[in-house]
């Protein structure tokens, strides 16, 4: 385990670090990176039939079954291609909890020192952005102000419990600094469940800290509340709850609701649109469906009654406000947060080794999978350049040069609907810059193809209406708006 515990921490402090420039090529070299790392162990363990106990206890089979129920949801969905990148993050965040159960204090503590530096820089960078750039609230480098303050609510607990209590003030602040409502309810939350479980919540210290902070709290929610973006979060969850309940058992699929929202999403006079449901709870329950999700949730819970003290308030606090914002949602946070939950969840017996039948042949099978995740991943980058190339040429006005283009992007994924929506797009474009109906009709094919590997897409529809309802295709236009009936809610 000592060999793979720098690559753990690096991976761990890196991530936030990288957050503003996160990219297809940064995600997917982080997810290849965990693969590698947690099959390195499992492997080097099967090889010799033995495995530490952890991975075969009942914890650590609860989570291995989260991620076979996730995987299903996965298979299950209507837009798999579209999303199976997505679910790696997903379980590489599991595979991080397993790992974190079987650290040794020593391990832990090497692992602590890296998440540490990088949650200075990340606060020092804060403070440069107010101070230097004007910039405020502060974003550092986790993309906007509300990542930011959840990665300060996990950071606060982790730094007073190494009683590094710079770094939990260095955090504090920048938590206040990023304006987050959910972030500050959140923290005055969590400080007060620790003051009632120190204290009882008929103690003095008890009452007047609750006299307080909530009197700083009203104030703070009067100066920073947004109505607007409270009923937008009302009308996201509203429509969230229409996707649960068209497929409460096993969701979209981790990583959909950005593509499958839009479908049952009613557009209003100054309302807003959102990829994330601004509340983790319904998020997963909508890609994982129910089963998943309570288990998941109870994993959680479990984390908190009997976690370890000030830790296990971090938890607490990023699940609050979790429920109103997306930050989970954001690998980096979620991959800390897992972290979190693996050093909650360890055993409490000194780790110890069991042997196991046909340790060899189970080695293989993860050794298959991990070169299959491996070159999942290089597929992915192939694609992507090919992309790039698509959108230069698309540009460019090159039309010729982007037939060539397509074919290849086909060939590396055919069931991929944005390849075949993107083509829709080239078509058509060409169409009207060269008044050639044939192009026109060309368009529709593609559209078509790409409603087969995503039936939600409502922009493929509005754009497949208009084509046949500029060649006058009644049958057509019939069929087209029965499907969207269907599928858009």
């Amino acid at each position: 385990m000592n060999v793979l515990i720098y690559p753990l921490a690096a991976i761990l402090s890196i991530a936030p670090l990288l957050g503003g420039i996160w990219n297809l090529e940064v995600q997917t070299f982080l997810q290849s990176l965990i693969l590698i790392i947690f099959s390195f162990h499992v492997i080097s363990g099967l090889y010799f039939q033995t495995l530490p106990a952890f991975f075969l206890d009942n914890k650590s089979k609860i989570i291995s079954l989260l991620l076979a129920l996730s995987a299903i949801s996965l298979i299950l969905s209507p837009i798999k291609n579209l999303i199976a990148g997505e679910w790696i993050n997903l379980a590489a965040g599991f595979l991080i909890i397993i790992l974190s159960r079987g650290l040794s204090q020593k391990q832990e503590s090497k692992i602590y020192k890296f998440i540490i530096f990088s949650a200075y820089i990340i606060c020092v960078l804060a403070f440069y952005e107010i101070l230097f750039k004007r910039q405020f609230p502060p974003s550092s480098t986790l993309i906007n102000p509300n990542s930011l303050a959840l990665f300060s609510l996990m950071i606060i607990p982790l730094a007073i419990s190494i009683k590094n209590y710079a770094l939990a003030g260095m955090g504090f602040i920048v938590l206040l600094l990023t304006a987050s409502l959910a972030g500050l309810m959140a923290f005055v939350a969590a400080l007060l469940f620790y003051l009632a479980e120190t204290y009882g919540i008929k103690n003095k210290k008890f009452i007047i800290s609750l006299i307080i902070l909530g009197a700083i709290t009203i104030v703070y929610a009067f100066a920073c509340l947004d109505v607007k973006s409270v009923s937008d979060r009302l009308i996201w969850w509203r429509d969230g709850f229409k996707m649960f309940a068209d497929r409460a058992v096993f969701g979209f699929g981790f990583g959909s609701f950005s593509f499958i929202y839009p479908a049952y999403h009613e557009s209003v006079i100054g309302g807003m649109s959102s990829i994330y449901a601004h509340n983790y709870f319904l998020e997963f329950l909508t890609e994982n469906g129910i089963i998943s999700s309570i288990i998941w949730f109870a994993i959680f819970a479990g984390s908190f009654i009997k976690g370890r003290p000030i830790i296990k308030y971090s938890i607490f606090a990023v699940l609050l406000h979790s429920s109103v914002d997306f930050g989970l949602s954001l690998p980096f946070n979620f991959w800390l947060l897992c972290f979190i939950l693996g050093i909650n969840n360890k055993p409490r017996e000194r780790v110890e080794y069991k042997r196991l039948m046909h340790g060899k042949f189970y080695a293989l099978i993860v050794f298959c999978l991990l070169i299959s995740g491996l070159n999942y991943g290089y597929k992915r980058l192939k694609l992507n350049a090919v992309y790039k190339d698509i959108i230069q040429t698309l540009n460019a006005d090159e039309f010729e040069a982007g037939f060539d283009l397509f074919d290849k992007a086909i060939i590396i994924d055919e069931n991929n609907s944005l390849i075949y929506k993107l083509k829709g797009n080239f078509y058509l474009d060409a169409a009207r810059a060269k008044k050639d109906k044939f192009l026109l009709f060309e368009a529709a094919a593609a559209f078509e193809e790409a409603l087969i590997f995503n039936p939600y897409d409502k922009v493929v529809y509005k754009r497949l209406l208009a084509i046949y309802e500029y060649a006058g295709e009644k049958k057509l236009i019939d069929d087209i708006k029965l499907r969207r009936a269907e599928f858009l809610k």
